[in-house]
């Protein structure tokens, strides 16, 4: 059975830089990119190279840490791009994770915003934050206006 050598450890290949020449660190540079270092500086070329060695020790660690990230960082940014941070009525849509939190009666009441259009309140899912304003209040409320994400409907000025 053939003796296999293990790769050295990250932190080995970077420490192993000071004792390389210019030359070797540029052959390294090209595995990692396709194009030569915008900047010759010894040090700025370690630097990254010890970014670039830290990122594929990581990914390949745990690819399925670098997928799940990827996917929520596309559906964050798709389902809440600038052009859509309000809908139809003006209400404004908050990011998933955000929490939402109201005073009322001295009692102060928490809301995360979840990814998938829900909202979680007191451990439950609800669809609508007028439902959970209603849960809260007893009566029936706008929702995004309960929680300070549209302004109140304000009292038109009569015509004499």
């Amino acid at each position: 059975m053939p003796i296999t050598e293990t790769p050295p450890s990250t932190l080995t290949q970077i420490m192993q830089f000071e004792s390389m020449t210019m030359k070797e660190l540029l052959v390294m540079w090209q595995k990692f990119n396709p194009t030569p270092p915008p900047v010759r500086a010894r040090s700025y070329i370690e630097r990254r190279l010890a970014y670039a060695l830290q990122v594929n020790a990581l990914t390949a660690e745990d690819k399925k840490i670098v997928a799940k990230n990827t996917q929520r960082i596309r559906e964050i940014s798709q389902t809440y791009a600038p052009n859509k941070s309000k809908n139809k009525q003006g209400t404004y849509i908050p990011v998933p994770g955000t929490i939402l939190k109201r005073l009322y009666n001295d009692v102060e009441y928490e809301v995360i915003v979840l990814s998938d259009g829900q909202f979680e309140f007191q451990k439950r899912l609800y669809k609508s934050l007028s439902k959970i304003a209603k849960e809260i209040t007893g009566t029936h409320w706008s929702g995004p206006t309960f929680f300070g994400l549209r302004k109140p409907n304000t009292p038109s000025k009569k015509k004499k």
